[in-house]
């Protein structure tokens, strides 16, 4: 998907995975907002499992703006498969909702597959 574009025919600005979450970043600093350094470091392993994964299964997700419904569902079903808990699995496909929805601010035409890929419910172990 080399050169994307958008409906109006000009091209996207790519984000490539691999710098998905200092893009991340640069948007949180112009909008004068901060996220707390545990959930900064959630946000950043789940984008680099995407980014290792992708690179294995998805290799036309080079960008972020390639990550489209059926790659996310991909992704979830492959966390689903490696036997991590339920609820590890939706706090992953939530991280990179939240990562899409912070990258939308600065890349309007990106969509979020997110939503609909992450597992409805989650299980939690506490009661």
């Amino acid at each position: 998907m080399g050169n994307a574009r958008s409906t109006s025919g000009a091209p996207l600005d790519l984000v490539p995975l691999e710098a998905a979450y200092f893009e991340v970043e640069r948007i949180m600093r112009l909008n004068n907002r901060e996220i707390s350094t545990q959930s900064m470091n959630h946000k950043r392993r789940s984008i680099e499992r995407l980014r290792e994964w992708a690179l294995e299964n998805w290799p036309r997700a080079v960008n972020v703006q390639d990550v489209d419904r059926p790659c996310a569902q991909a992704f979830v079903a492959y966390l689903q498969g490696t036997g991590i808990k339920p609820k590890s699995v939706f706090n992953v496909s939530s991280d990179l909702g939240s990562i899409w929805n912070i990258l939308k601010r600065a890349h309007d035409k990106l969509d979020n597959p997110w939503p609909l890929a992450s597992p409805m419910e989650h299980r939690s172990d506490r009661r």
